[in-house]
């Protein structure tokens, strides 16, 4: 059985789309675990009807905690062998929960990934170091995950932490991942808010210091063997900050070390402009330059 866990918070707009969409799914062997993480709006009224109609359906309304702690109360209420996310704001194609479950080929496959161009099995340290390098989305939905690998650490993050949840979630499981399938089939539909905290934060220093802090803290006893794919998070953090227009400084310990790091490394000319052009508009000019110009050679290939 597949456990669906979908944390809400003030998403009345939206719920009803989310949650029809898991109800018409073609593999029917499922429940559907909705966590009210302490919405004041009608979204627990939404929750309860449906609760009402379908035996599958189990509500929880707690007291607002953040994503990661509806999360990690789904997981703990869960009584299927796999679990899935599903955000609020989103919804599922008919067939996604069949794609994902017929996916799991062999005992060893603990993590089932969709929307990946090239299709492969991969070692669970592969799958974080892909995550780190963005090559594969930080994302936790569109995928399947076997509930053995969460434990009482997998959610263990700061609520203060209010961007990167889903990557720290899935270190946590990839470093005890066997095997990772990765398929190019779509089996989400992601609705991009414009009032969601990715959207809308601000950028600080403080702020990407401390979120390096939490992946490193993340990868914990495992961390030299993640060291170039940590460098690229700072890279990310960075170029952050210069597109965003915050004032950098070159003296953080945190950028001394990426400087260091990136004397001994082939640089790609976008990395190069983020470290060595000291000038935050001067920079961001670039970097806008080189993204339109990497677009037009895209689409003339």
């Amino acid at each position: 059985m597949i456990s669906i866990i979908v944390p809400i918070y003030n998403s009345e707009k939206y719920l009803n789309r989310c949650i029809n969409s898991i109800l018409v799914q073609t593999f029917t062997d499922f429940e559907l675990l909705l966590i009210n993480d302490g919405s004041t709006d009608s979204s627990g009224d939404i929750c309860n009807e449906h609760a009402k109609k379908d035996s599958r359906i189990r509500v929880f309304h707690k007291k607002n905690g953040g994503v990661t702690s509806a999360r990690r109360l789904g997981v703990e209420e869960s009584k299927g062998e796999y679990i899935s996310f599903v955000d609020s704001d989103d919804n599922l194609y008919p067939k996604s929960l069949e794609i994902l479950i017929n996916n799991i080929t062999s005992n060893d496959i603990d993590i089932v990934v969709s929307d990946i161009a090239n299709e492969s099995i991969i070692s669970g340290q592969e799958f974080v170091k892909n995550s780190l390098l963005w090559r594969v989305q930080a994302s936790v939905w569109g995928r399947l995950y076997r509930k053995d690998l969460f434990d009482n650490t997998s959610f263990d993050v700061s609520r203060n932490l209010i961007v990167g949840e889903d990557l720290f979630m899935n270190i946590k499981v990839g470093l005890k991942a066997r095997l990772v399938k990765c398929i190019n089939q779509s089996v989400y539909n992601y609705y991009k808010n414009p009032n969601s905290i990715t959207c809308t934060r601000s950028a600080s220093l403080e702020y990407e210091k401390f979120y390096i802090d939490e992946i490193s803290r993340a990868l914990g006893d495992k961390i030299n063997e993640f060291k170039d794919e940590l460098y690229n998070i700072k890279l990310g953090a960075l170029e952050f900050l210069i597109v965003c227009k915050v004032s950098v400084s070159y003296t953080q310990d945190w950028i001394i070390d990426l400087i260091s790091w990136s004397k001994n490394k082939k640089l790609s000319f976008r990395q190069w402009c983020v470290i060595y052009i000291r000038h935050n508009l001067l920079c961001k000019y670039i970097l806008a330059i080189e993204k339109r110009i990497k677009k037009f050679f895209i689409r003339h290939d």
